[in-house]
């Protein structure tokens, strides 16, 4: 099977609010500031595809199984936020191809580092995270959160 990005589109939108059955999963996902319903236009408007690169994992017959974002942080930092794999695709190696895949999205700027945050206590994504090298980190600016680590990565 072979997994592809391809950028978001409302119907996506509605795909990944599908997998979010409550507040707590929206916030472990999302960060503090996500709501819950959410509907279409309020999580545009917190993932602003306007201004960010959002994705959408597929798969061969294009289901959505993974849905992730980045933004391009002058002068050389790629930051990776609502990293997200359909509940029945957890635990399968789809979180590791999601990241991945957004690697090779962001390797393009000299210098170039990589960023995420990871909420406490979300071992299995902390673990997959380390494993892809990233590494917990002092906060930069704009990226302070009470609820999550500041993980950082800066070799290929």
């Amino acid at each position: 099977m072979t997994l592809t990005l391809r950028s978001a589109t409302d119907a996506d939108f509605s795909t990944i609010i599908s997998w979010i059955p409550d507040l707590a999963t929206a916030q472990l996902w999302g960060g503090p500031m996500m709501v819950y319903p959410l509907t279409v236009e309020s999580l545009k408007e917190i993932m602003k595809p306007d201004e960010t690169k959002v994705f959408v994992m597929v798969d061969d017959l294009e289901m959505v199984v993974g849905t992730a974002q980045f933004y391009f942080m002058p002068p050389s930092r790629f930051h990776f936020a609502r990293i997200m794999v359909k509940p029945d695709k957890r635990g399968k190696g789809y979180g590791r191809t999601l990241v991945t895949l957004l690697m090779a999205e962001t390797w393009s700027v000299p210098e170039q580092y990589l960023t995420l945050n990871v909420n406490f206590g979300n071992d299995r994504a902390r673990a997959l995270y380390e494993s892809l090298g990233f590494a917990i980190a002092e906060p930069e600016a704009g990226n302070f959160s009470k609820t999550s680590h500041f993980m950082r990565k800066v070799a290929r």
